[in-house]
């Protein structure tokens, strides 16, 4: 299983990137750039809107997408936004009890 990030060339309304998850991510991208994969990946391709695997993080489940999801600030992890500044994910310490 991995967790990967997809960039969009343009914007679509507010959103720049879609996280995502599978265990076959060549397949699921495949899917993506047929429409059939996120509602919001099939809106790109209905619109013309490009967009390109950015990065990859191998061996992350779902539990480490939705974590990413939620910093809402995806753009800080993807490297063709950040360049040579791009975060390495670095989760909040559990809280303890």
């Amino acid at each position: 299983m991995s967790t990967y990030i997809l960039h969009f060339n343009t914007p679509l309304a507010h959103a720049r990137h879609y996280v995502g998850c599978s265990a076959h991510i060549r397949h699921r991208i495949n899917q993506h750039n047929k429409g059939n994969g996120s509602r919001i990946t099939q809106v790109c391709v209905e619109r013309g809107i490009e967009f390109v695997l950015a990065r990859v993080f191998k061996g992350k489940d779902r539990k480490f997408e939705r974590k990413l999801k939620r910093t809402h600030s995806v753009r800080d992890y993807c490297p063709l936004c950040m360049g040579d500044r791009v975060r390495e994910y670095r989760p909040k310490p559990e809280k303890e009890e």
